[in-house]
């Protein structure tokens, strides 16, 4: 095959390449030298049209991994704030913390007070389309992740999410936040565990916030390692 190629103008050695399968495009690169350039860009093509993908600002460290990105591989990022909880992170995304705790290899809900942010799984791959990607390998998880960065998507309210009443509930949502110091999704999730009483939501997060002191684990750890 490397005779018969050797010989061929590149235009046309990049046709035949393009339709070679993901496997054979691989054997292609680790066998043909002068062919590893094109492989190489051709993976990244396929994967921008495989996943729709608009731009990729961290590109993996192998090209072939680009053709390895499955629809398990992606997760959102989510950069913590000082007063965010595993709970409330997955309030947000509508996401159970179960799922969290196992993507992030977390043993429980006080683990994510150690770390500066978390990943997300990606439901519904569709919505990486258009997204700027990065290939990151989490050092806590031990596993490579395809970072899907979309401001828009990751900010607005989950369809899963509690969503406060008007009027007086609303007003709830604003006093715990004050009373609490804590983002909105944080002071839903404590109203929503509290049947909307604000006493209700108060113990509970008093109680949260006890458990994560004598274990070590709270906001000020989370600055501290960060």
């Amino acid at each position: 095959m490397r005779e018969s190629l050797d010989g061929l103008p590149d235009p046309l050695v990049g046709s035949i390449l393009h339709n070679l399968s993901d496997t054979d495009l691989l054997n292609v690169r680790a066998t043909q030298r002068r062919l590893k350039a094109a492989a190489d860009s051709l993976s990244k093509a396929r994967f921008h049209q495989r996943w729709g993908i608009e731009s990729v600002s961290e590109a993996p460290r192998f090209a072939p991994l680009y053709l390895a990105a499955r629809a398990r591989h992606f997760a959102w990022r989510h950069e913590l704030g000082p007063h965010e909880t595993l709970a409330s992170v997955a309030l947000r995304y509508d996401c159970e913390a179960a799922v969290l705790r196992r993507c992030n290899n977390l043993m429980d809900d006080a683990g994510a007070a150690c770390r500066t942010h978390l990943f997300i799984p990606v439901e519904d791959v569709a919505a990486v389309r258009g997204c700027t990607a990065a290939f990151v390998r989490c050092q806590h998880v031990g596993r490579r992740f395809v970072v899907a960065f979309a401001p828009d998507a990751r900010s607005a309210r989950p369809a899963g999410a509690p969503a406060p009443r008007a009027g007086a509930s609303e007003k709830l949502v604003g006093m715990l936040e004050r009373s609490l110091r804590v983002d909105r999704f944080t002071a839903l999730y404590y109203l929503s565990h509290g049947s909307g009483s604000l006493r209700a939501a108060i113990a509970a997060h008093e109680r949260d916030a006890g458990w994560a002191a004598v274990s070590g684990s709270g906001p000020a750890t989370r600055r501290q390692r960060a």
